[in-house]
């Protein structure tokens, strides 16, 4: 737990009013007596797409952009790339 982060006991339950018409307030009525919240800061992710580019000299890369046509690193041959 972070410091800072305060922590309270949890109350007792108030009593639900009886409702016996409904499911829902049956499935209330059994519940937990309390519920445990806990807080942490939200971040940021940022994705990616990468690609896997193979050509047929058998040499494989990878780049982040998904371009017409590329030129193996390995052969020197220019390809149309396809999905």
């Amino acid at each position: 737990m972070k410091p800072g982060t305060k922590v309270q006991p949890l109350r007792p339950r108030r009593s639900l009013p009886s409702h016996p018409d409904t499911a829902t307030h049956r499935c209330l009525a059994t519940m937990p007596e309390g519920v445990e919240v806990a807080e942490q800061e939200l971040g940021v992710v940022e994705a990616q797409l990468m690609y896997r580019l193979h050509c047929e000299c058998g040499r494989a890369w990878f780049d982040l952009d998904l371009p017409r046509f590329v030129t193996c690193p390995s052969c020197g041959k220019l390809s149309l790339v396809c999905k």
